[in-house]
């Protein structure tokens, strides 16, 4: 199997994420017209409604080594972002982002770590809500499953 050359590649990807090919909450562009490897990126996170996230535009940096896509990219958030997977200078741990193939693989793509970040949002948001209520037998155990999906990066249906 002949093995995609990494700028074709970015390329490709650079295409979709201007047409805004996907779920419409995110975008992705290249940093520098100049960078002829593609290297640097920007992409917008919208917050999910419903959410201490919901009308905020989180913006991230990305930077596609020359290994990408055999490696993955690095990924900072710009704004400051209260997130499992963020530390406190914005950067993301992608071996925690949901709807990835784990380990690492060369079928993720950018627009894939875009979708797992709004996923991430979505599902903190829901982890805190049900832990405040602790009582609620239900809401525990709705927030453990939660987690244990979110640890095990399960596909969810509505980004099947």
């Amino acid at each position: 199997m002949a093995v995609e050359p990494r700028n074709f590649r970015l390329l490709k990807e650079l295409e979709d994420g201007e047409k805004g090919t996907g779920s419409g909450t995110y975008s992705l562009g290249i940093d520098d017209l100049d960078d002829l490897y593609l290297h640097n990126w920007n992409g917008t996170v919208l917050g999910p409604a419903q959410s201490g996230f919901e009308n905020r535009i989180y913006s991230v940096k990305i930077y596609c080594g020359p290994n990408y896509p055999k490696e993955p990219p690095t990924v900072k958030f710009i704004n400051k972002v209260k997130l499992d997977a963020v530390d406190r200078q914005g950067n993301v741990d992608i071996s925690q982002i949901p709807l990835l193939i784990r380990p690492w693989s060369p079928n993720n793509q950018l627009k894939h770590i875009m979708e797992g970040l709004r996923k991430a949002m979505e599902m903190h948001e829901k982890k805190y809500k049900a832990l405040a209520h602790g009582g609620d037998k239900k809401a525990v155990e709705f927030a453990t499953d939660m987690l244990k999906q979110y640890d095990e990066g399960t596909v969810y249906d509505e980004y099947k």
